[in-house]
């Protein structure tokens, strides 16, 4: 017996592979082909989905929005081009070619009418757009939907204040103009039923409320909309069925053949049935991601702990001989695929906070079972092979480590990690745990957290954490308590007023001012992301997403109306390090030794330095720099980080939860930094701020990376249970060193013992990157690490390629 049915026995080392991790990628010949096919496509809008859609609403008028978009997804689900590609093994998208920008009507028109022309050459994230889509949405899509869509209806709903402060440039509000997304379902829920199980439950459960006398409108309108969803789910998948028939009988090999015949006979049992096989588990999860996306055209759907839930099939199948590890592999490697053919329709202010396509798949290994035993399985090393054979940015590869991670878990994450597509990120147990229970999570729930999307932290199957809520620029307050409270670029006074720099007698009045603003900030943030979330419960529901959440069914509520058992919020502080740098220069500089007077300076940032180079030097080198275990700086950014955080945690929201602060940018760090003028730290105004969340500034971490560690550690990151990101960038040439597997495990150790949420790294030389600058045609598959996700380097605008570049490189 290849493997025996206990947990120890599923314990495999890295030899036990088909091939060995770390070294060059070598996919199967099927799975090289698959890839060539990604990177060869050419990115088109795709209209037909909102074709389909507006007709729907067109027939639906007076009813529901619930059941109106329920009606939607299942036109959409059964109106689509559908197609196999030749050499797959996992099948199902929603759109007939690979990453096209699907256009949701209902969710936003005006944007897209804007920018239809330019959407082809624009900078960041372009889409070919043929003249023939233009005029029919121009004509025939576009006039229904004005003054309908979620984006016409979240101006309507933000109030004066919050507008203003967001036109000030404080913080983003998110999801104003798509689907929430950013969920972790409950996949094994999904593998155990199947469309048809959750059907049975949703009929039984509405028959009990009706007969004993509970069932109220919204729920009776939930379960109808929930019953259209899912016959609809059944109904996508058997068109797969009977596609791969209709394409066996013209298949030009016996091979092909074969394989298209299991295809139709996955997919029809999977129509009416749970998967039995690992080939049919992967395909379910593979359809459970395209239904959730036909339904919100979202991203950070996130498969969550896959190595958990499908290591039960795998180990059948391999134990009653039906496949071998090799096979299994490349099932995985198609998995893996898939998820690179879906990407998001940004509007270009957005694609710039979310450069490069990051739609989070965010797949989550490792880590512990719910008594403390380490969870790491053979799928464990199985899915660090397939990053290692694949290379490509999606699926989001996360690996949960803890004090007792195994050795041959480490070498194999860093060997991939070696390989230098930025993958796979790693999270730590030890202070996430203990923050998600902080937060109310029972411990049992708490120890299955996975990732999604890019860092933020939730339950797979029982939460909304609504985790892109926002972006909160704490440099930019900053910026406006140093002014008294005025915006820079017009002087005109917003929000509360407290003392300019000029008036301020010692460091004391600098931090009280900057309390005041940072609380009537957060306070604007906050009333602003629940009127979006309310908006959404209103007229973006997601009732097939509802179904694999749990309490949904049995509550008769929308996910988004507070159907989950854990209902939270989420944004963002960013940046800590340009943060911590600015006030010890202020501190040390201007208050303690009365080196810089404040008029001075404050007239020296007005002017961007210009003339004042003495002066910006100062500021750079007299004070000390975050990322230096240095406890001066550091000591700043660590009270700052806890009084956004406590002040964050301080509110509720709609859905009856809690507000989870968390520190990251996406690509965030590069516009927020155009929104801000030049700092006490010595930043040039209008330059990107310090990339990740709790990065130091590119450059400024001088003593090496176990020194940026020590100072990361000292901000107490249980409290930030949203997540928070941490970049850090080796040479190659590092890791060339016989000992540098062994040293870099022996440093990921460090980094679980120091209680630091998350670390990533880039491992590429700024050569290399210059190199791909000059000559993209030769670099398109450089995948690098942006921010929480990794994307293709040349599908990155310069600027933020130029930050990426700039970021300090460790292990010379």
């Amino acid at each position: 017996m290849l493997l025996a049915a206990t947990e120890m026995a599923d314990r495999k080392r890295i030899e036990d592979l088909p091939v060995y991790i770390g070294k060059v990628g070598s996919p199967s010949d099927r799975i090289a082909r698959l890839k060539r096919r990604i990177l060869e496509t050419r990115r088109k809008l795709y209209v037909e989905p909102a074709r389909i859609e507006t007709e729907s609403y067109r027939q639906s008028e007076g009813e529901p929005t619930i059941v109106r978009r329920a009606k939607a997804f299942q036109a959409i689900a059964q109106g689509i081009e559908i197609r196999i590609h030749d050499d797959e093994l996992i099948v199902g998208n929603r759109s007939p070619l690979p990453r096209m920008g699907v256009v949701t009507a209902s969710a936003a028109v005006t944007w897209i009418d804007r920018e239809l022309d330019t959407l082809a050459a624009r900078p960041q994230d372009p889409f070919g757009v043929d003249a023939d889509d233009i005029r029919e949405l121009r004509e025939h899509i576009f006039p229904y939907w004005r003054g309908k869509t979620l984006e016409d209806l979240a101006v309507a709903v933000i109030p004066p204040d919050v507008k203003a402060a967001v036109d000030a440039k404080v913080f983003q509000l998110n999801q104003t103009d798509h689907a929430q997304g950013h969920i972790l379902p409950d996949v094994e829920a999904w593998l155990r039923a199947g469309p048809s199980g959750l059907l049975t439950q949703v009929h039984a459960t509405r028959k009990h409320l009706t007969q004993s006398g509970e069932l109220s409108r919204e729920q009776a309108d939930f379960y109808v909309a929930a019953e259209i969803c899912l016959a609809a789910a059944s109904e996508f998948i058997l068109r797969y069925a009977n596609l791969a028939t209709e394409m066996g009988r013209s298949a030009t090999s016996a091979p092909r053949a074969r394989e298209l015949k299991e295809i139709s006979l996955n997919c029809r049992h999977l129509a009416e049935q749970p998967p039995q096989t690992y080939w049919q588990a992967l395909q379910s999860v593979a359809f459970l991601f395209v239904l959730l996306q036909l339904e919100s055209n979202a991203s950070s759907f996130s498969p969550g702990r896959l190595d958990q839930y499908l290591m039960p099939y795998l180990r059948r199948d391999l134990e009653a001989g039906i496949l071998d590890l090799s096979q299994a592999q490349e099932l995985l490697e198609c998995l893996w695929i898939k998820f690179n053919e879906i990407v998001l329709l940004r509007s270009a202010s957005s694609a710039r906070y979310f450069a490069g396509f990051p739609i989070g798949f965010n797949i989550t290994t490792s880590g512990q079972l719910t008594d403390g035993r380490d969870a790491t399985n053979l799928l464990s090393f199985m899915c660090l092979q397939a990053q290692a054979d694949v290379q490509l940015p999606q699926p989001n590869l996360s690996v949960r480590l803890h004090r007792t991670t195994p050795d041959d878990l480490l070498a194999a994450a860093a060997r991939v990690i070696s390989l230098g597509t930025g993958m796979p990120q790693l999270f730590n147990d030890e202070v996430i745990v203990p923050g998600q229970e902080r937060r109310g999570v029972k411990h049992a729930d708490a120890i299955d957290y996975a990732a999604v999307g890019c860092v933020e932290l939730s339950i797979p199957g029982k939460a909304l954490g609504w985790s892109d809520s926002a972006m909160f620029n704490l440099v930019r307050v900053l910026e406006l308590t140093l002014q008294g409270g005025r915006v820079p670029e017009t002087g005109i006074p917003i929000g509360p007023q407290t003392p300019h720099l000029e008036d301020m007698q010692d460091f004391g009045d600098l931090e009280a001012a900057f309390e005041t603003q940072l609380r009537y900030y957060i306070a604007l943030m906050v009333e602003g992301a629940c009127a979006v979330d309310r908006l959404h419960a209103r007229a973006c529901q997601t009732p097939f997403l509802s179904t694999v959440i749990a309490d949904c069914i049995a509550k008769g509520q929308d996910v988004t109306g507070g159907g989950a058992r854990y209902n939270s919020s989420g944004p963002q502080g960013v940046q800590i390090a340009n943060l911590a740098d600015s006030l010890a220069a202020l501190k040390r500089l201007v208050f303690e030794r009365k080196e810089i007077v404040p008029r001075q300076l404050m007239e020296a940032l007005s002017r961007n330095f210009a003339g004042e180079e003495v002066l910006r030097q100062r500021l750079l080198t007299g004070a000390p720099k975050y990322g230096n275990d240095n406890h001066y700086v550091d000591e700043l950014g660590s009270r700052w980080a806890r009084s956004y955080c406590d002040e964050v945690a301080r509110y509720s929201t709609p859905r009856g939860g809690t507000f989870q602060p968390g520190f990251y940018t996406v690509s965030a760090h590069v516009p927020l930094g155009h929104n801000v003028g030049a700092t006490p730290d010595g930043r040039f105004a209008y330059t990107p701020l310090a990339d990740g969340g709790l990065s130091p500034v590119a450059g400024r971490d001088l003593r090496g990376p176990t020194a940026v560690l020590r100072s990361v550690a000292k901000i107490d990151q249980e409290l930030a249970s949203n997540g928070a990101l941490l970049n850090l960038k080796f040479l190659p040439s590092f890791f060339q060193q016989a000992d540098a597997i062994e040293w870099f495990a022996a440093f990921l150790r460090g980094f679980v013992d120091l209680r630091i949420c998350h670390v990533q790294f880039n491992v590429v030389s700024a050569d290399t990157l210059r190199q791909a600058q000059r000559d993209p045609e030769q670099f398109r598959s450089l995948v690098v690490r942006v921010a929480g996700y990794s994307a293709y380097f040349v599908e990155l605008n310069k600027e933020i390629q130029d930050e990426i570049i700039r970021r300090t490189e460790h292990g010379g």
